[in-house]
């Protein structure tokens, strides 16, 4: 979609056949079929990235933008306003939100009105006019773009940065050795000493990098000093919508690939190290271990993309869970606290066009046991992870805490009153739960009134 608003039903749409040439104008309508008669093909409207009822992916097009274009869609287009994994819909929410108060704003301040009108009307106008808008200031900023060559950056020089905005939101446009003034707003210098692999010396030591990307390509890139990595982490650089990643220094070479899509920066490339490629909900100085459930070891490679999230498990004041699934998966979970106000946002920051979230109240006395994932028919493919909460007396509360402090016994079994617990947003990975309250364990298919006990 050239203004990658999400498509709704019945909305007028056509797509791309090659050549730059599109089929006729049909209604959209997710997972059905339409047939071209003049063209003799047949589009599956899915918009999954991989899809059974089709031989290859095509681009789609709101019929108003594609018609009113002011340049040819090309490649590098497409390729700079790609998006890398589906936005929450929080984020679209707010990419609407901020076009059209923009817009609006501009519209009031033309002065070539017949009359005036108030900024309610204005942003009325404006609301109607969303996609079009979005579509040409996305071909205004692509259309003068540079190259999409990949450039090496040196970190043994100074690293100077360059954003560009857009949206409402910064992302890196370039990252260079040399500063430059070509560009709006020029660059700011954020390495000014070299990295100078295994010296120690406070002057010019190793550094981290974190990494803030998210839909659209890098946000923020921070190079840190290991001293100080643990202090930041918890003071980090507000970055909404963003997923952080982390890689040692231990990891960097003196050189390292930049992707750029032409227009900003998308990723740093491989070759990487397995952890410095999950994207984290904030930074974090050291990734915990990550296992495969299938196989419980720790996978030779990770999928494209993954992204982790975590939440407070077993935490003396939680009183219930909220579960996000889309009745084949886990999406998320977030732990609920005693006298806790409820963020509303949260439950719009899964990105899945099904979801259905579930309240599981947690007793004074219970807690956590297990985390069950059930894989499913080889041909659906479907997964599914259920709670299983015991309650514990206060009596043996008490002793389980006391063994906290003490050695283990071979015969008892370890508990924990609280645990950060990460968890993949497919539900197929966790990390390593050895020694704690929670433990990961593939059930047998339970009835159906059983799977969420």
């Amino acid at each position: 979609m050239a203004n990658a608003f999400i498509l709704e039903d019945d909305e007028p749409i056509v797509a791309a056949v090659g050549d730059d040439r599109v089929s006729c104008e049909f209604s959209f309508g997710r997972y059905t079929t339409f047939y071209d008669d003049e063209l003799d093909i047949k589009l599956h409207m899915c918009l999954a990235v991989e899809c059974s009822f089709r031989t290859k992916a095509t681009v789609c097009f709101h019929a108003c933008c594609h018609e009113t274009r002011f340049y040819s869609v090309t490649s590098a287009f497409l390729s700079a306003t790609r998006y890398t994994f589906p936005p929450t819909l929080n984020e679209e929410r707010r990419r609407a939100s901020y076009i059209q108060q923009a817009l609006a704003c501009k519209l009031q301040r033309a002065g070539f009105w017949p009359r005036e009108l108030p900024a309610e009307l204005w942003g009325m106008v404006a609301g109607l006019l969303l996609q079009d808008c979005a579509a040409l200031t996305a071909q205004e900023q692509v259309h003068e773009s540079d190259s999409t060559e990949h450039s090496i950056l040196d970190l043994t020089q100074p690293v100077h940065v360059s954003y560009v905005k857009i949206d409402g939101r910064f992302y890196v446009k370039s990252l260079r050795n040399t500063a430059t003034t070509s560009i709006k707003g020029g660059s700011h210098i954020i390495l000014p000493a070299p990295i100078a692999q295994g010296v120690d010396v406070e002057k010019n030591e190793g550094r981290d990098i974190f990494v803030a990307e998210d839909h659209l390509g890098i946000r923020q890139i921070v190079f840190v000093s290991p001293k100080h990595r643990d202090e930041w982490c918890r003071t980090h650089p507000g970055a909404p919508g963003a997923w952080w990643k982390h890689i040692s220094r231990d990891d960097i070479p003196s050189t390292i690939v930049i992707r750029s899509d032409g227009f900003k920066i998308r990723d740093i490339k491989d070759p990487l190290t397995l952890a410095s490629r999950i994207g984290w909900q904030v930074p974090v100085s050291a990734s915990p271990p990550v296992i495969d459930l299938l196989t419980l070891k720790t996978p030779e490679e990770y999928p494209s993309g993954l992204r982790m999230r975590f939440f407070d498990c077993n935490a003396p004041d939680t009183t219930g869970y909220f579960v996000a699934t889309d009745g084949a998966r886990t999406l998320a979970i977030l732990s609920h606290k005693q006298d806790q106000q409820v963020d509303a946002s949260l439950f719009e920051d899964v990105d899945a066009p099904i979801c259905f979230w579930m309240y599981m109240p947690i007793n004074k006395g219970e807690y956590l046991t297990d985390i069950c994932r059930r894989a499913g028919c080889l041909i659906v493919r479907t997964e599914t992870i259920g709670i299983t909460v015991r309650y514990i007396d206060p009596v043996s509360h008490a002793r389980l805490m006391n063994n906290l402090s003490s050695p283990r016994i071979e015969d008892e079994p370890p508990y924990s009153d609280f645990m950060d617990m990460r968890m993949s947003t497919c539900g197929a990975l966790l990390p390593c739960l050895a020694d704690t309250a929670v433990s990961i364990s593939i059930k047998p298919i339970p009835p159906a009134d059983a799977m969420w006990n």
